[in-house]
């Protein structure tokens, strides 16, 4: 999974969840055994390519 321990932002701060993803997000963190932060990181990073935004926060010279 993306390590998400060297960002500064904190979207579990940031952005309230409904309380269906916020128990989702719980059962996912317990299954996988990962930080909550780093499933909200890599199913953000999947999304975003997915869709064709850079996610690269280091723009190419």
């Amino acid at each position: 999974m993306w390590n998400v321990s060297d960002q500064r932002v904190n979207a579990l701060g940031k952005y309230r969840l409904p309380l269906e993803f916020n128990e989702r997000l719980g059962k996912a963190s317990m299954v996988f055994g990962a930080p909550e932060e780093e499933i909200l990181a890599q199913a953000l990073r999947e999304f975003l390519e997915k869709h064709g935004i850079r996610t690269s926060i280091h723009p190419e010279s």
